[in-house]
């Protein structure tokens, strides 16, 4: 979805295929971009955030982009991806919604409130063949475990403080495989959740609230909870995020799909 605003207001426009390229639509800079968007459809609806998997905000008057992706393929691709724009749009303040679609509607000014869905909870897996997040737990004692786990972070903390309890000891790492998406952690002494991720994290105001608990939002900052949890992670390159991104613009479609233009 994006979302054009000028002098006049603003225009929705809509894609069904062209989520996994987002990256390549900002990518040459504002005119670029928004000679693509124009090329949309344009919508008068809002996607919720299970299909909402993407979309921009370009507010031209104040020359702010605002925007989230699910399909940068890890780290290094993100920091690539954040690095070029800082170019190609020279003046812009460019911003990551980390919440979302519920970012691009508060910034118009409009409420947000997606339903319950209902579904039972998934108890934590560890992660296999990827990480989805790395959660650690301080608790009341001072020791501190760290899990690798399949499931979304707001999907765990749904379940209040006493999620640490549904941990598996299974899961338990001193050191990351993978770059993990995200990051949890839970401090008990403290009454504090740390958060980072490089997705969106959709819902997590009301996954989180647990009354006397604060929650620090880290952006993409994930040394935070490895100072905390003492955990390793793969070390990250900028040069193969941007090896990456020279490889979209060049095939100029999703390195896994193929879906039309």
């Amino acid at each position: 979805m994006y979302v054009v605003m000028d002098d006049d207001g603003w225009l929705r426009f809509t894609s069904r295929w062209r989520a996994p390229k987002l990256d390549l639509d900002l990518i040459g800079g504002p005119v670029a971009a928004l000679q693509r968007i124009r090329d949309q459809e344009k919508t008068y609806r809002w996607y919720n955030d299970t299909w909402c998997e993407a979309a921009a905000l370009i507010d031209q008057p104040n020359k702010i982009l605002f925007f989230f992706t699910r399909h940068c393929e890890d780290y290094a691709h993100r920091a690539a991806v954040l690095s070029t724009l800082g170019l190609t749009w020279p003046a812009w303040d460019v911003r990551w919604a980390y919440d979302g679609i519920a970012d691009i509607r508060a910034y118009l000014g409009l409420e947000y409130s997606e339903a319950p869905t209902g579904h039972a909870f998934i108890e934590p897996s560890p992660a296999e063949g990827g990480m989805d997040q790395l959660v650690s737990v301080t608790r009341e004692d001072g020791t501190t475990d760290a899990y690798g786990l399949e499931l979304p972070v707001t999907e765990m903390l749904t379940c209040g403080p006493d999620c640490a309890d549904l941990l598996p000891a299974s899961a338990k790492v001193t050191a990351c495989e993978w770059m993990p998406r995200s990051g949890v952690h839970i401090d008990h002494s403290a009454k504090t959740i740390g958060v980072w991720t490089i997705d969106s994290l959709s819902g997590l105001a009301d996954a989180v609230a647990w009354p006397g608990w604060k929650v620090e939002m880290w952006a993409d900052r994930y040394t935070e909870q490895l100072d905390r949890c003492g955990v390793t992670v793969p070390d990250w390159s900028l040069a193969d995020g941007l090896r990456t991104l020279a490889a979209r613009v060049r095939n100029g479609t999703d390195l896994h799909h193929s879906e039309p233009r």
